[in-house]
C-alpha cells in the first residue's frame, strides 16, 4: 500500500490558488463560477418586442432566452437575471434592486456582469461622469452621474459578496450619429473603475 502524507485541507482550500490562471482545454473561464448575476436592461433580459392589432409595441423580458441564461446552461452554473427592459443604473440603485431583494445575502454571487448604460446615457442623456464621482468609502456620497450610480451598484454587491468578480459590458455597436463620444466616455469610465 502506498501512503502519501499530505495535508488535504491545504490542497482543497489553498488560499494561494489562482484558478483563473490555468484551464483544461474545452472549458471556458466562466466555468469556475457557480453563481453569476446579470445586471442590465433589455439587452440582458432576453427582451422580445411584440405588436398588437393596432401596431402598438409591447415589451417582454424572456429571461430563458437571455445571453446570461445561455452562458449558465453552457457552463453548468446558476445565473440570476437582475435585469429588466428599460433599466437604468439610477433606477437600479435607487429602487429596483431593493424592491426585488437583490441585495439579500441569499442571492450573493461569485461574479456579477454589469451591462447598464444604454438607457442612462443615450435614452435619458445622463452625464457619464468620471471615476472621481465615486466615493470608495461610502457609495451614498457618490455624485448623481452614471459613474456615481454604477459605482454604487458595485459597492452594494461588494458588501454582500466581498470576493466577487465583476465584469463590465460596454455599449453595443451602433451607427447612430453622435454616439462615438459617449461610447468612448463610457468605455474610459469602465476602464478607470476596473483599475
Amino acid at each position: 500500500m502506498l501512503r502519501i502524507n499530505m495535508n488535504w485541507e491545504n490542497e482543497l482550500f489553498n488560499k494561494n490558488e489562482k484558478p483563473l490562471d490555468k484551464f483544461v482545454d474545452g472549458y471556458s473561464n466562466t466555468s469556475v463560477f457557480r453563481t453569476i448575476a446579470f445586471i442590465g436592461d433589455s439587452l440582458s433580459s432576453g427582451e422580445l418586442e411584440t405588436r398588437d392589432e393596432n401596431n402598438k409595441p409591447g415589451y417582454h423580458d424572456l429571461f430563458d432566452y437571455s445571453w446570461g441564461q445561455y452562458i449558465a446552461r453552457k457552463n453548468g452554473l446558476k445565473a440570476y437575471n437582475f435585469s429588466r427592459g428599460g433599466m437604468t443604473a439610477k433606477e437600479y440603485i435607487e429602487s429596483f434592486a431593493e424592491q426585488n431583494n437583490y441585495w439579500d445575502k441569499e442571492k450573493a454571487c461569485q461574479a456579477y456582469v454589469l451591462a447598464l448604460g444604454v438607457n442612462d446615457i443615450y435614452n435619458r442623456n445622463m452625464e457619464i461622469g468620471t471615476i472621481d464621482d465615486i466615493d470608495k468609502n461610502d457609495y451614498r456620497k457618490n455624485k448623481h452621474t452614471f459613474a456615481g450610480y454604477y459605482g454604487a451598484i458595485i459597492s452594494r454587491y461588494k458588501e454582500i459578496s466581498p470576493d466577487a468578480k465583476f465584469f463590465f459590458v460596454t455599449f453595443p455597436n451602433s451607427n447612430t450619429p453622435n454616439r462615438d463620444d459617449k461610447t468612448l466616455g463610457m468605455i474610459n469610465l469602465l476602464y478607470a473603475i476596473s483599475d
